[in-house]
């Protein structure tokens, strides 16, 4: 897989992350003692966040911005008209209404390829249809286990990063995320506990 390292740091570095180096077993062995690899690569700005604390400072940086907000609103009907868009919207009560808007930004998670749709767009012809995927981490009930984020070389053709060691914002670690393709788009959010 050393081979695969080379291409990881080419395309690393036409990303921009010009700081992605390789390492040595050695160095490995050093920061890492329980990982056994004949090298590595080394990523010094990966690292986590904290989701929520994240997403409550852009809420607040939008609402100083302007913004206004329409929680569980469902999007019915996209239309350009001039100057922009208009969209009508379905409160949870049931009451339609239209709202206009100078830009709309498609932020629909898991429905973002209807909502597209309905905008004009031939998701099929753009590559924007969803194929709906679960992936479950585990807790590892080891403390200490890892200090770094840890990921293997991706396997050709998966298209995601594989089975990697996370660490939460308590440093336990997680090892995930395995892969469910969800059929009929189906949303199910169990963990399915003899998958560990």
């Amino acid at each position: 897989e050393e081979a695969d390292l080379d291409r990881l740091i080419r395309q690393a570095h036409a990303n921009g992350a010009v700081e992605v180096g390789r390492v040595d077993a050695a160095r490995v062995r050093r920061d890492e003692p329980k990982i056994r690899a004949t090298a590595a690569l080394w990523c010094p700005r990966t690292g986590i966040v904290d989701s929520h604390g994240l997403m409550q400072s852009l809420l607040s940086s939008a609402k100083d911005a302007g913004c206004i907000f329409a929680w569980k609103h469902r999007v019915l009907a996209v239309a350009q008209v001039s100057g922009g868009y208009e969209i009508s919207i379905a409160a949870p009560s049931g009451e339609v209404a239209p709202l206009r808007a100078k830009s709309f930004i498609n932020a629909a998670g898991l429905r973002s390829d209807d909502v597209a749709s309905m905008g004009g767009i031939d998701v099929d012809a753009v590559g924007y249809r969803l194929a709906y995927v679960k992936g479950s981490y585990f807790r590892v009930a080891r403390r200490n286990l890892v200090q770094h984020l840890i990921y293997p070389v991706p396997p050709a053709g998966l298209a995601g990063l594989g089975l990697h060691v996370t660490l939460d914002l308590a440093g336990v670690a997680r090892v995930g995320p395995d892969v469910e393709v969800q059929r009929n788009r189906q949303l199910c959010y169990d963990v399915d506990e003899s998958r560990r």
